[in-house]
């Protein structure tokens, strides 16, 4: 059974999908998202998994996992850290539940 998410979860995912086309603050927030991510050791990889899978829409999730080669799993945390990280720069810092 799927894991309920919270309200902002969907919105984070809009705004990264209609990315750039979306207002000047919803895009400043994926901006500084992307920016984290590529300072990452493995940040051109996750981006190429947010973008095939959430703007483009070329691929499933599995299907960027095997074109990065990860797995499924790794590449689903990705996505998940990358609308994490969109969340913390639109500033909903509150409604992030920090993981123990």
């Amino acid at each position: 059974m799927s894991k309920a998410r919270d309200p902002w979860w969907s919105y984070m995912r809009e705004i990264i999908r209609r990315y750039p086309k979306c207002a000047d603050f919803e895009r400043r927030a994926v901006e500084q998202a992307i920016e984290a991510t590529e300072r990452m050791p493995d940040g051109q990889s996750r981006l190429f998994v947010v973008n095939a899978v959430l703007q483009k829409k070329t691929h499933t999730l599995s299907g960027a996992a095997l074109m990065v080669p990860v797995s499924y799993a790794t590449a689903k945390r990705w996505q998940q850290a990358f609308i994490r990280e969109t969340a913390r720069h639109f500033r909903c810092e509150s409604l992030l539940k920090q993981k123990s």
